[in-house]
């Protein structure tokens, strides 16, 4: 939850501060929303504000500037306080009219539904914030799942405008898909891979890498895998760079796999700086195997878990929408091992995952 803005003071001319308490029949109605703008800043995060016309004196524990436009809820009156986020069903469904009234938003594009999960997400309703968020959902045009816009409506929110274009960049090239049709392709692309004549070392960096069986979990380097891949992918890259005479006619295959990989890591890295870890195993079942994932969310000394089971055998589409990815919990052999391991190894206040980037990698590696 974002800080409440406090040690606000009524002020006369822009300069006299007067005690708030003497004013409480001026004061908006405790819990009625507030629109907020910034008329200048005053020293560090100390801004001349108005709030509903009147002008203050206050503490704003958000990024601003000139000319920002806020809505909040009149959180208390001694001190007069008033609250950025958390708003209640009953202010979100008065606030979505003023939102779209106040702020020019498009109702077609930013639903009843975004506006909640922006809200559920802990974020201030800024007008230059939802402005840019309209923007971008604009001009991608993409249907997004809830980790998706998790991920979207964080890196906007968390940076500021000179960040904005770089941020559509890397989201169009690297998480314009979301994490579960991202690792629906990994696995149709592993049973390509399957099917061609690659050297046996290939085939053994793969299963080492992404397959996973119910006695792994007495294998602490399989278990070292459920947090991070990053030394075995690296592992499987240069296996692949030594047997490049021999893989030529596959190249293609190989470098659309590469590319996914690639995307993976990008995606696990933006994630991250969220604290959520995603990632995937592939459940080895007989001579078949289906993809497992988890979403691992860190906030303080918590920890949450998220797993879903994919089919066994999915459909050949998969850049339609999830529809087709169906949970298989009660199937799984390794759902409560998984569950338990998972809580362990995250079960910690601070978690540094080592920066990758795209540059690490070479798409067109086999030459």
């Amino acid at each position: 939850m974002i800080n409440g803005v406090s040690n606000i003071a009524q002020v006369s001319n822009g300069t006299i501060e007067v005690n708030p308490v003497n004013l409480k029949r001026a004061l908006p109605d405790l819990n009625s929303l507030v629109k907020i703008e910034v008329l200048e800043p005053v020293k560090d995060s100390t801004f001349r504000i108005t709030v509903n016309g009147s002008v203050f004196i206050a503490n704003l524990p958000i990024l601003a500037k000139k000319g920002d436009e806020f809505f909040a809820n009149v959180f208390g009156h001694n001190p007069f306080t008033l609250k950025l986020d958390g708003f209640s069903q009953t202010a979100m469904n008065n606030l979505y009219a003023q939102l779209l009234t106040d702020f020019g938003l498009d109702k077609n594009i930013l639903t009843k539904e975004i506006f909640g999960k922006i809200n559920s997400f802990g974020k201030s309703f800024s007008k230059a914030k939802m402005k840019r968020f309209e923007e971008f959902l604009k001009e991608l045009g993409l249907e997004f799942d809830e980790n998706q816009l998790f991920l979207l409506v964080n890196l906007i929110w968390n940076d500021s405008p000179k960040d904005f274009d770089e941020i559509k960049s890397v989201f169009k090239k690297f998480l314009s898909t979301s994490f579960e049709n991202l690792v629906a392709a990994i696995y149709q692309k592993m049973k390509e891979l399957n099917t061609l004549n690659l050297p046996n070392r290939i085939y053994d960096e793969l299963n080492k890498t992404f397959m996973f069986e119910e006695n792994d979990y007495n294998n602490p380097a399989k278990v070292k895998l459920l947090k991070s891949k990053d030394e075995e992918i690296v592992n499987l890259m240069n296996s692949i760079d030594s047997e490049e005479y021999l893989l030529q006619e596959h190249k293609r295959g190989l470098n659309e796999f590469f590319e996914l990989i690639v995307k993976y890591q990008v995606q696990k890295e933006v994630y991250s700086t969220f604290n959520v870890f995603p990632d995937f195993i592939f459940e080895k079942n007989e001579n078949d195997f289906a993809p497992v994932i988890y979403f691992v969310s860190l906030n303080g000394n918590s920890v949450n878990v998220t797993i879903k089971f994919l089919l066994d055998r999915l459909e050949a589409n998969f850049a339609a929408v999830t529809d087709h990815l169906v949970l298989k919990r009660n199937e799984s052999k390794i759902f409560k091992g998984l569950e338990e391991k998972l809580l362990k190894i995250f079960n910690f206040s601070s978690f540094v995952y080592e920066e990758i980037t795209a540059n690490k990698y070479s798409i067109d590696r086999v030459a």
